[in-house]
């Protein structure tokens, strides 16, 4: 049986995607092949500080976390783009039963 990040989420980043997840970040687009994640900003430091928290704690050490503030047809957007430099660092990581990457 497949989960929802293998029919949705790119393997090269369904485990940043789950990770930032599972520990309260809203996700709401990724590309492997830019290797980015993009999630909702909540303005305030604490939230880059968990984001860059979770993801060094998880092995990742070369990645860029960008605030933007954007206005698209009168609105205000704020989002993060967490850029990686290497997806590949995934592959530290087995699959488990499900096919999500966990750490070994």
């Amino acid at each position: 049986m497949s989960s929802w990040y293998e029919e949705n989420i790119e393997e090269g980043v369904r485990f940043p995607v789950k990770l930032l997840r599972d520990n309260g970040v809203n996700t709401s687009c990724s590309c492997e092949h830019d290797k980015y994640v993009q999630c909702d900003n909540y303005v305030n430091d604490g939230h880059i500080q968990h984001i860059d928290y979770v993801l060094f704690n998880a092995g990742y050490r070369n990645y860029t976390i960008e605030m933007h503030l954007t206005r698209e047809d009168g609105h205000l957007r704020n989002f993060i783009d967490i850029k990686f430099d290497d997806l590949e660092e995934y592959k530290k990581f087995g699959k488990n039963k499900g096919g999500i990457y966990e750490r070994r």
